[in-house]
C-alpha cells in the first residue's frame, strides 16, 4: 500500500478575498476533479497558504502520476499562484502486516 503526499503553497494576493474562501475554492476543485483527501494548514504569514492532500494506491508509479497530475493542473488553472509543492510517498510493506495477523491466527 502506498499514500501519497503532497504540499502545496500558494500566494493569495490581497484582493479582499480571506485565504479560507481561496483554500475552500481549492479543495472544492480538487475533491472533484481528483478526490483527493484534502485539509488546509495554518500558516504565520498571511499572504500564503498551504494544503495537504493525500491518496491512497497500490502502485507507486500510478500514485506518483496522480499527485504530479494535480500539480500540473494547479499550475495550468489561472485563479491561483502556485509557488511551492513537495510530494511525499509512504510504503507500507505487506509481507509485515500478513507477518503480524499470523499471531491473531487461531
Amino acid at each position: 500500500m502506498i499514500i501519497g503526499a503532497l504540499r502545496l503553497t500558494f500566494i493569495v494576493p490581497p484582493d479582499g478575498k480571506s485565504t479560507h474562501s481561496v483554500a475552500q475554492k481549492i479543495k472544492d476543485r480538487l475533491w472533484s476533479k481528483f478526490k483527493l483527501s484534502l485539509s488546509e494548514q495554518p500558516t504565520i504569514r498571511g499572504e500564503q497558504l498551504v494544503i495537504g492532500a493525500a491518496l491512497v494506491d497500490y502502485d507507486e508509479v500510478k500514485t506518483r502520476t496522480r499527485l504530479e497530475q494535480v500539480i500540473k493542473h494547479l499550475n495550468e488553472w489561472g485563479s491561483v499562484e502556485l509557488v511551492n509543492d513537495e510530494i511525499e510517498l509512504v510504503h507500507f510493506d505487506d509481507l509485515e502486516l500478513e507477518r503480524d495477523f499470523e499471531k491473531y491466527d487461531p
